[in-house]
């Protein structure tokens, strides 16, 4: 992934210096003030790439894994487990990870292995959200070293084995083992059905067919994909249902069926909006813009960006919405909007904190605005 990224980059680059504006002046919709402006900020977001792919070694993004869970016995280490989950939800993964690793020195001082390691899980998460590898394979293998060390088969012990092992799957699907995270995940749904969680046993289903997909075998993906589907439709409405079903949606459309992206989308989006969660409103559309631009309406599309950027509590959902809007506008060569949209777009990114999100949202930028600057010709 990383040599993809360096290519891809390179080969901006090339294109960058390697041609220069020409043809008919009067045929083009920009100044050549604009483009020069253009072209200077194209060179510096790519530079700022380079600088944080040394220090953020860029993955794919980890599949669906389980709630990040407060299971404390003591209320000043619920505190810190909650205000980690606070900075983590609000794409603060650095301060997530300082707040989680005092919370898992405390429960080891505590003798409590158990929510040591449900802290151990979540840093985890953190650390390949900020791209650090080994790190994240750390924590994750001291987590389940203290649960294969914990007796008893209690629901409490399951539902932190399940959560372990969904972010192990996720850790192992992002380095290209896609055969140990279809095993590890169906583990975690074994687990997950210990602990009598129905619904967590379907997420870890929707993450093998993900771990499927990855290794070819796509009539094994869509028939478990099938399967979650009819299960979800008896599940009571919650926000834990509105998630797994945008997540079976989205799965859906990477198998390439995309009526059934359409109609689990638009379910998920009706719950998330009954449910008056702004967030799960925002992240819902965005993927149903991505299913209508895979169907070819660029309006439909379009329209769903512009509404999930508008209401996204998330910054990295907000820009990741601007960033496709601004992609499909080049593409319809709606070269005005585009040129209106991407200023917003860099000052909003200049506040987000290193991540592999920003590093991926850096490059999507520099790559539109190479395409921009070509419309402009």
């Amino acid at each position: 992934m990383c040599d993809r990224l360096i290519s891809c980059l390179l080969f901006v680059v090339c294109c960058l210096f390697g041609k220069r504006f020409n043809g008919d002046r009067s045929k083009r919709p920009f100044t050549n003030k604009w483009r020069q402006q253009a072209k200077k900020k194209t060179v510096f977001l790519i530079l700022s790439c380079a600088v944080l792919l040394f220090t953020v070694f860029v993955h794919g993004i980890p599949a669906l894994s389980g709630e990040s869970g407060v299971g404390s016995r003591e209320e000043n280490f619920s505190m810190l487990l909650q205000q980690g989950r606070d900075y983590y939800d609000a794409g603060q993964f650095s301060q997530a990870v300082k707040v989680w690793e005092q919370a898992a020195s405390s429960f080891a001082s505590q003798g409590d292995g158990l929510n040591q390691a449900l802290v151990l899980s979540n840093l985890s998460l953190a650390y390949q959200h900020l791209g650090q590898w080994t790190q994240a394979k750390a924590a994750i293998a001291k987590s389940l070293d203290l649960l294969q060390a914990s007796t008893g088969t209690s629901q409490e012990r399951s539902r932190i084995l399940a959560q372990a092992l969904n972010t192990q799957g996720s850790l192992q699907l992002v380095l290209g083992q896609a055969e140990q995270a279809l095993d590890t995940w169906q583990q975690a749904a074994e687990a997950y059905r210990q602990a009598n969680d129905q619904a967590g046993m379907l997420k870890s289903q929707i993450n093998q067919a993900q771990a499927l997909k990855s290794l070819g075998l796509y009539r094994r993906a869509l028939a478990t994909l099938t399967q979650v589907n009819q299960a979800l439709q008896k599940q009571p409405d919650s926000l834990v249902k509105v998630a797994a079903l945008r997540s079976l949606g989205s799965a859906f459309l990477l198998t390439g069926d995309l009526e059934q992206s359409q109609q689990v989308l638009q379910q998920s989006l009706n719950l998330a909006q009954r449910l008056q969660s702004a967030q799960d409103t925002a992240a819902t559309l965005y993927d149903l813009g991505n299913t209508a631009r895979a169907r070819q309406d660029a309006k439909a599309a379009l329209e769903y960006y512009q509404q999930a950027a508008a209401i996204a509590i998330s910054p990295v959902t907000k820009i990741q919405a601007q960033l496709n809007q601004l992609s499909l506008l080049i593409e319809t060569q709606q070269a005005s909007a585009a040129q209106e949209l991407w200023p917003k777009i860099q000052s909003q990114l200049d506040n987000l904190p290193p991540s592999r999100a920003t590093v991926y949202a850096q490059i999507d930028l520099a790559m539109s605005l190479m395409k921009l600057s070509e419309l402009s010709k």
